[in-house]
């Protein structure tokens, strides 16, 4: 097969989840791009490559991928410009060949750059590279469709990684703009770099609506991305359709529901090891078997899901599943390691420059220490102290006799329901929801990290900071 067949292999093997297929295909052809000398071709390898590393979290492999891009486009342009006329002489491609690879690979290189500052939690940096990204130069009709892919891949990214970080009202702008490429798409038989850009900006829109309590809006996104990845033979995709559809099964109290579509996907998203969706399919494990008692088993699932979590250095997530690991020891009555949980997931969250005051604020009702440093040893004497006034007779070291049952059941309901979002502290979806939009414009305290009090407004970045409403380039 020629060098542009392998590539455009390797490329659907990608899109089709087979990532070390991918990679290991395209790390082949570089002897063959070598000998050929072609230089664009060796720009798409690393372009498929960063890609490719990007998806498994292999940051380190995105910035080596960015770098020898970005070298390669330094010497053509300083050839174009006529600052390296000592290699002018080298160069086997045309005048216009060369402007097409430097106008279509500093695009690429541009959605790198963004989708690894999103993954990494810069969200500032990756609007500025999306910002960069429209604005590259170049009116080459063959590149169009490729660069509106491109920026709504890179929208997709900056959306779902603001999320990662709680920043759901940040994130709506962002997934307005994804909507109307996706509306566009939505029709079906379009081409794999189409129907990819559709199922993963239409799961990724259905786990913002998820977690901000539009369960009725996600449910539509959730079977057409299902249907268009099963048509396409894409059988990670298929799982995680699945693992959403369980995510809101479970926000509307459908346990049973819950735990079917999670044990049907858990095998195939094990098989390609995603740590992010492995360690999600754990939390719901977890949360079913602490739904009907079983405590040991449901440490045991977020243990495994913390441990993927650290794998991907995720200390959001961590400092989460901490805190719910934490009620179960609490409850077992194993005072010291909840301690332990909880400073340690403490001192995650104030070590990680990605939280934003809600954060701390779920934390600060959970654990009741006002923002303030980690809680001492006393700590479970005091709480249980408090609590005994509230109706239960109980102390470390005693049998526990409660009487205040609605306490303990209440704490109960706050480990279950304590899940990916400090959104959840709203009861009803729509009043959730209705939370999201104004949140920006709200100016009711909150407490920062430091445990000062502050407006919310300042919780994160405004929607100025984002592009405007351009889906095209200017």
């Amino acid at each position: 097969m020629t060098i542009v067949g392998d590539l455009q292999r390797a490329r659907h093997l990608a899109l089709a989840a087979d990532e070390d297929a991918a990679r290991q295909l395209l790390v082949s052809l570089l002897p063959r791009v070598e000998e050929a000398d072609r230089d664009d071709y060796a720009l798409e390898v690393f372009a498929q490559l960063g890609e490719v590393y990007l998806v498994r979290t292999a940051y380190d492999g995105v910035v080596e991928s960015i770098s020898r891009i970005r070298d390669c486009l330094t010497i053509y342009l300083g050839i174009r410009s006529g600052q390296r006329p000592d290699l002018a002489g080298q160069v086997s491609l045309s005048e216009a060949e060369v402007d097409h690879m430097i106008c279509r690979y500093t695009r690429r290189v541009e959605f790198l750059e963004a989708g690894l500052a999103a993954a990494r939690g810069d969200h500032d940096s990756a609007a500025a590279h999306l910002e960069a990204l429209i604005e590259v130069p170049g009116d080459i009709d063959d590149l169009v469709s490729e660069h509106r892919n491109l920026i709504c891949q890179t929208r997709i990214l900056i959306a779902v990684g603001l999320c990662d970080d709680d920043l759901y009202a940040a994130s709506a702008p962002v997934w307005t703009e994804v909507l109307d490429f996706l509306q566009n798409a939505g029709s079906g038989g379009g081409d794999a770099e189409t129907d990819y850009l559709f199922v993963t900006g239409a799961l990724g829109y259905a786990r913002f609506c998820i977690e901000s309590g539009r369960l009725d809006e996600a449910e539509p996104w959730l079977r057409r991305a299902g249907a268009r990845a099963q048509a396409r033979g894409w059988r990670l995709a298929t799982a995680r359709a699945q693992l959403e559809r369980a995510a809101a099964c479970w926000s509307s109290g459908a346990y049973t529901e819950t735990q079917d579509l999670v044990t049907e996907a858990y095998p195939v998203i094990a098989e390609h090891a995603r740590a992010h969706d492995v360690s999600r399919s754990w939390l719901y494990f977890g949360l079913i078997r602490l739904g009907i008692g079983r405590l040991r088993e449901a440490d045991q699932c977020w243990e495994h899901a913390e441990r993927h979590w650290g794998e991907i250095e995720r200390p959001l997530y961590i400092h989460r599943i901490l805190l719910q690991r934490s009620w179960i020891a609490l409850f077992r009555g194993l005072f010291d390691d909840a301690i332990a949980m909880v400073e340690e997931a403490r001192a995650l969250l104030d070590s990680s420059p990605r939280h934003s005051c809600f954060s701390t604020r779920g934390w600060t009702l959970i654990w009741g220490t006002s923002g303030g440093p980690p809680p001492s040893p006393r700590w479970a004497s005091t709480a249980w102290a408090n609590r005994s006034r509230a109706g239960s007779r109980s102390r470390p070291g005693m049998p526990r006799e409660p009487v205040g049952t609605t306490v303990v059941r209440g704490a109960g309901s706050t480990a279950a329901g304590w899940r990916n979002s400090p959104t959840r502290s709203t009861s009803r979806s729509r009043r959730r929801w209705r939370w999201i939009r104004s949140d920006t414009r709200s100016s009711t305290p909150a407490l920062a990290p430091d445990g000062r009090t502050v407006s919310r407004r300042r919780c994160w970045p405004g929607r100025s900071q984002w592009p405007g409403n351009r889906t095209t380039p200017s």
